[in-house]
């Protein structure tokens, strides 16, 4: 049997409008695939901003019943922001900032290639690779395929396969 494991990076700073719906849908997306796929074992992984993120992450958890995915190592979830690491933390909201500027100027001034907002994500992915390496027991990016990958219908952050996987912790 073939393990997937499977990791989506969230670099939204808060929930407001509708990025608490589109977390919720993604939350929820991979619980279905964790708790319905019978020939396949998948082990999902999300990586949000902070802990507020992820209170809100785990009380979705409950309401969909699928608190037993935490106990028994099938779901995972961490926060970027660590309080020991806030220069790094400070660095990656400027990031976040400088993209969400640039985003304005190219909707009012027609320029869509300023429209561009990779290094925030490409930061929350590598986190969530680290992560999921260090969950799984495997170097970094063993197996990994980093950019889109498509399993299930839905494009993956972080994306690992293994026919024989180790104990997870």
């Amino acid at each position: 049997m073939t393990t997937y494991y499977l990791g989506m990076a969230k670099s939204s700073l808060n929930l407001k409008g509708a990025k608490s719906q589109k977390l919720e849908l993604d939350l929820l997306r991979l619980i279905y695939l964790i708790k319905t796929k019978e020939k396949e074992r998948i082990v999902g992984f999300l990586m949000v901003y902070d802990e507020a993120i992820k209170a809100r992450c785990l009380l979705w958890i409950k309401k969909y019943e699928a608190l037993d995915l935490i106990d028994n190592n099938l779901l995972f979830i961490d926060t970027f922001y660590k309080s020991d690491e806030k220069s790094a933390t400070i660095e990656f909201v400027k990031i976040l900032e400088e993209e969400k500027a640039n985003n304005k100027k190219a909707i009012t001034g027609n320029n869509p290639e300023a429209a561009m907002a990779n290094k925030g994500r490409k930061i929350i992915e590598k986190a969530l690779h680290q992560f999921m390496a260090k969950i799984i027991g495997i170097p970094q990016k063993v197996n990994a395929i980093d950019e889109d990958q498509i399993e299930f219908d839905i494009s993956w952050d972080g994306y690992y396969t293994h026919p024989n996987p180790p104990e997870t912790h």
